[in-house]
């Protein structure tokens, strides 16, 4: 019997039969048109366009390395962020760690979105006998870093099902920010042999693979656990060891113990990445941001702290020293409701036809922009068309007035959260508030505040000291069952986090919540792409018909991907994800 999925179907156009093992210098294709952020990868330098099953096409070239050109090892990567991390245990803590998770952790395996491809990583290759099993072959020769307290000791299969199993427990009781529609399918995960993992699952998961390919999935060393449960330093046994992490910053080294891949998986090199070092420097302010990278300073231009468009790119397009590249923006932003408070739909709707969408984005994206729904728009298999968008996300502020009024009035003052680490949320936020202010005719007050707070203010329970949260996925969809829709699901942060939950104490959200997670449930485990496609599009008309618990913004049309011309072979088309940053074939030339 063969199964109609969309890995195996896929696996099958690549000559691989469902029960071989995939890996090696094969690196086995899966359906983009399965998944929804977190790609990784880039792309041999052919500067060809690919179109994978999801229907997007992309570039799929990195940063251009001529033909006669030969990397050379050596080199610093010089990276810059906002803010410092708030933590490194990779499934505690997702906010700010986009430089470090790639480099210090192994992963079984990659997912690179732009060319539609499973690349193996720590393990040599894997399959998928039935809908309800997954099972991992592990590289000979990895080892953790020679750190305490893992002191270079052989990773093991043992390890790697510690790891995955903890899921559970990490959100439960660590307040893990890793959301369950990545890791909630799986049922038990074992390990038979020393390099054999086997995860059995729950129900049938199209989106498995993908989901797998995020930061999350480090594979990390138990011994490592503090006091606290936690991972609190370096435990991986990744291409580079940690030797700096402090209010100035990260510094990585390269690993010298990393184990030597026979048959590499593109992007990955048989002897260990070429660039030695990887120093990211804090740096607050977007002006020093751009005012660093252009005096070359820095070798990629963070763009979640530079707001880069139509009219500011040009200051980059003629430097001739900097290499500027688009791609499908996958990211997304929006807002969302506390559901204790928001329990009349009529005040949710208000708030949304209060909104003028098509301002905004004259406004904000300098008219480069598009309507958002709950699946990103850049993938166009599953998402929503425009025409459609538009028809549930009107803007008519006299029905806004009279549904507000109908309401009770429920908020003369809204306080609404935000931070300071992505100019592009302040930005929104002041947008939105004013729109409110003059539609609604209320008062909003404004809550800028550091990544700490602003990740304690949105997990807070069971009070929040807000009523509207403004927030964003910046990296890109590996899934359509992740990104903006995890904000609208019970057990995505729909429910971790803005209290759309089954048990609610209100009726009408309890309701809600129990239909979102049927429709979800259907949606996720559908194996055939129509069938698939159908019961995500029903799902986001429910979910739209209804504002909760989440408003989703419109988002910038293009993306852009700024690196200085020495650095080459940079992931272009992958760079809106963390895992963009874990090719390993990067390298520095000489100006």
């Amino acid at each position: 019997m063969t199964q109609d999925n969309y890995w195996l179907r896929r696996a099958q156009t690549n000559n691989v039969t469902r029960r071989r093992f995939v890996g090696g210098a094969m690196a086995a294709g899966v359906g983009a048109a399965s998944l929804g952020v977190v790609g990784c990868g880039d792309d041999d330098d052919d500067s060809t366009k690919t179109t994978p099953s999801g229907g997007q096409a992309t570039t799929a070239a990195g940063s251009p390395t001529a033909a006669a050109e030969q990397p050379v090892r050596g080199g610093t990567l010089r990276l810059s962020k906002a803010e410092a991390d708030t933590g490194i245990d990779p499934q505690v803590k997702v906010v700010n760690i986009q430089e470090m998770y790639p480099k210090l952790y192994s992963f079984t395996h990659s997912y690179r979105l732009s060319t539609d491809e499973v690349l193996v990583d720590a393990a040599s290759g894997y399959e998928q006998p039935d809908p309800l099993q997954l099972t991992f072959k592990l590289r000979d020769g990895m080892k953790f870093h020679n750190v305490a307290p893992m002191n270079g000791r052989v990773v093991t299969a043992e390890d790697v099902a510690f790891v995955f199993n903890r899921f559970a427990k990490a959100r439960k009781d660590l307040g893990g920010q890793t959301n369950e529609i990545i890791w909630g399918w799986m049922d038990s995960v074992t390990a038979p042999d020393a390099t054999t993992v086997v995860i059995k699952q729950k129900f049938p998961f199209a989106s498995n693979l993908a989901a797998m390919g995020g930061t999350a999935w480090a594979i990390w060393a138990k011994e490592a656990i503090d006091k606290d449960g936690l991972i609190s330093s370096d435990a991986g046994s990744g291409p580079y060891v940690l030797k700096k992490r402090d209010a100035s910053g990260t510094r990585m080294e390269r690993n010298p113990d990393y184990f030597k891949r026979a048959n590499p998986a593109k992007t990955y090199v048989a002897d260990g990445p070429y660039i030695d070092n990887i120093d990211t420097r804090i740096l607050g302010d977007a002006a020093a941001v751009k005012a660093a990278f252009l005096s070359g300073d820095l070798d990629v231009l963070n763009t979640t702290q530079v707001i880069i468009d139509k009219l500011t790119v040009g200051d980059f397009k003629s430097n001739k020293d900097v290499v500027v590249e688009t791609a499908t923006p996958l990211a997304h932003i929006g807002m969302a409701f506390d559901m204790l408070k928001f329990t009349d739909p009529r005040a949710r709707e208000a708030i949304s036809l209060a909104i003028d969408r098509d301002a905004l984005i004259a406004n904000i994206y300098a008219g480069d922009g598009t309507y958002e729904g709950p699946v990103c728009s850049g993938l166009k298999t599953f998402a929503m068309s425009q025409s459609d968008l538009k028809g549930y996300q009107k803007f008519d502020p006299k029905k806004a007035k009279e549904l507000w009024a109908a309401a009770g009035n429920p908020f003369p003052t809204l306080r609404m959260v935000t931070t300071q680490l992505i100019p592009a949320f302040a930005t929104m936020t002041d947008f939105i508030a004013k729109q409110l202010e003059a539609n609604l005719g209320i008062k909003v007050k404004i809550e800028n505040v550091d990544i700490g707070t602003y990740v304690s203010r949105a997990i807070e329970v069971p009070t929040k000291q807000w009523e509207l949260f403004v927030a964003s996925e910046g990296s890109a969809p590996t899934i359509p069952d992740y990104n903006s829709l995890t904000h609208y699901i019970p057990k995505g942060y729909g429910g971790n986090t803005w209290m759309f939950k089954e048990d609610s104490p209100n009726p009408e959200v309890a309701k809600l919540a129990k239909e979102m997670t049927r429709l979800n449930d259907l949606a996720s485990s559908a194996l055939k792409v129509e069938d698939r496609k159908a019961k995500l599009i029903d799902l986001q008309k429910f979910a739209m018909t209804n504002f909760a618990p989440w408003l989703s913004m419109p988002v910038a049309a293009t993306a852009y991907s700024i690196v200085r011309k020495t650095l080459r072979n940079y992931p272009h088309a992958d760079s809106p994800s963390a895992l963009g940053m874990r090719v390993q074939d990067l390298w520095i030339a000489k100006a």
